[in-house]
């Protein structure tokens, strides 16, 4: 059964059938309206695996993302790779992922990656100030052509962030980022990384290698970092489970955990989900692409109308090719074009 799906600015996104029966009650209600708070929409986030990729590539996946229904577009840059040199910019490759994103009218979000150049680099990080310039020069190029700024990706794992994972030094990049960005294109919103679910541990050595993403975000509150966003990021992915089941372990659960505490402390900030959604194979944790549909369905219905959530960006459109595990396996489409259930409910 084919759907079609659109959008009012009084209502938000709707879906309806184009021919066939009526939908099931395990998926889209017929008429049903998913209403955002404005200026919230449904968005998809990408990997980097398009920095590289031909224009063919970069444009279907735009289109990809307008043809479910998107209306945001997170792009991926990495520092080093656009500032190669003090002072001097590429901007090439991410003037042609805006320019698709701006073909099909979608709004753009960039994360922007602090792995540093190595004019920048003391041996752990790039400096602080040096990202502040990146992101403000990003920001003045492209003003009024992206709309917000993601701050780093999910720096309370070691996989992002160097051991010991520590929310005092990622502080310093997130103020600098945002005065920066700030100082160029003060209409630009600014998000914190988003967190990723995580346990805190420690490594043989007894630092820090991963923080829970709701002890992560107390440790930036409590140093002043609602100074410095517009808004929080999270990726309170919980598959195989669903948003919304209440389970202690779930990020979902402690996203909203975040919500309530940082309503409680006075701090009127949005949660934006820049990352959510859930494998289709990979591990022996996937779940089916029913499963898939009802996670992504249940979050939206937990969202609208509450003017406490941005946009909810679904990880992703397409699935990433070559890469292990259920990482390859997250998109609502195929990597050979083949439509999953979640795609073929938004009329892909």
């Amino acid at each position: 059964m084919a759907l079609r799906i659109g959008s009012t600015p009084a209502t938000g996104v709707y879906v309806t059938p184009t021919s066939g029966p009526p939908v099931p009650a395990t998926g889209v209600y017929v008429g049903e309206v998913l209403a955002w708070p404005t200026p919230s929409a449904i968005g998809f986030a990408q990997d980097g695996s398009l920095w590289n990729a031909s224009d063919a590539t970069v444009d279907a996946h735009a289109q990809a993302v307008k043809r479910m229904g998107g209306e945001w577009i997170r792009i991926t840059v990495t520092w080093r790779d656009l500032n190669i040199t003090r002072g001097t910019y590429n901007w090439s490759k991410l003037e042609r992922q805006v320019a698709a994103a701006k073909k099909y009218g979608l709004k753009i979000l960039v994360l922007s990656l602090g792995n540093a150049p190595t004019w920048s680099w003391n041996g752990v990080q790039g400096d602080p100030g040096d990202y502040g310039v990146f992101n403000q020069a990003m920001a003045a190029r492209f003003r009024g052509e992206i709309h917000a700024i993601e701050l780093w990706n999910e720096p309370n794992l070691a996989r992002f962030w160097p051991v010991p994972v520590d929310p005092a030094d990622y502080i310093q990049y997130l103020r600098k980022g945002y005065e920066g960005i700030k100082a160029a294109a003060p209409e630009i919103t600014v998000v914190s990384a988003g967190l990723s679910p995580a346990v805190t541990a420690r490594d043989a050595q007894g630092r820090l290698e991963t923080i829970a993403p709701l002890e992560y975000l107390n440790g930036l509150l409590s140093r002043g970092a609602a100074n410095y966003m517009d808004a929080v990021g999270w990726h309170p992915y919980c598959w195989p489970s669903v948003p919304g089941a209440g389970e202690d372990w779930s990020a979902w659960s402690h996203m909203e955990q975040a919500m309530a505490q940082m309503k409680q402390a006075g701090i009127n900030k949005p949660i934006w989900i820049t990352e959510f959604g859930a494998p289709t194979d990979g591990g022996s944790n996937a779940m089916t692409e029913q499963g898939q549909w009802d996670s992504i369905l249940r979050a939206f219905r937990i969202v609208r109308g509450r003017a406490d959530f941005g946009p909810v960006f679904i990880y992703q459109a397409i699935d990433s090719p070559g890469v292990a595990g259920t990482e390859s396996h997250f998109g609502l489409v195929a990597a050979g074009g083949a439509q999953k259930l979640s795609s073929k409910r938004l009329g892909y």
